[in-house]
């Protein structure tokens, strides 16, 4: 995608996708605990949630002076002190935190919302993946077709492996009611 974009200025910028992918890779332990400032808020424990935040961002700072002051790996590095900060951060600070608030165990967790979060960008990414490696796209329509494929993937991932029989009930329902023109909800 970057290639096709910026063409011949892709050299300048040859490292984007490398960062682009790192930050983005965070999303597996940053989405599933999505909820634990609200959870924080309600519980009347911001307190703990500012705490783990600093913690974190100071880790993330003091690796990003390694990586970039002592290794010179430039926005990779940056990148990665990121990425490492909120691997290693995440799950151990805020999603124990996030348990606790919500009053659930680790296993109930990954089962009801971990895994049915993460199963479609399993399924998917292989697929992803493949294109790029396989039949990396050389044009616009390409790559749109890649990203389609893909996110039909997903989404039948998402119908067949992560919903339940009753979310399904109720997105029928609410397709039903889009196409009949009432307001959602």
């Amino acid at each position: 995608m970057f290639s096709l974009y910026l063409r011949e200025r892709f050299d300048l910028y040859a490292a984007a996708p490398v960062v682009m992918a790192l930050l983005m890779a965070r999303v597996i332990v940053i989405f599933p605990n999505s909820i634990l400032g609200m959870l924080a808020v309600a519980r009347e424990e911001v307190r703990a949630v500012a705490l783990r935040g600093a913690v974190i961002t100071i880790a993330n700072l003091a690796l990003t002076f390694y990586f970039v002051g002592a290794r010179n790996m430039g926005a990779v590095g940056s990148a990665l002190a990121t990425l490492t900060a909120t691997l290693v951060g995440a799950p151990l600070l805020n999603w124990t935190l996030g348990l606790r608030l919500a009053r659930t165990t680790l296993p109930v967790w990954l089962s009801r919302t971990f895994l049915p979060g993460l199963v479609p960008a399993l399924c998917a990414a292989p697929l992803w993946v493949g294109w790029h490696v396989l039949a990396p796209p050389a044009g616009w329509a390409a790559l749109v077709l890649a990203c389609a494929t893909g996110g039909l993937v997903y989404v039948l991932a998402i119908w067949l492996l992560a919903m339940n029989s009753a979310e399904r009930r109720e997105v029928v329902g609410l397709l039903a009611r889009l196409r009949r023109g009432e307001a959602s909800a």
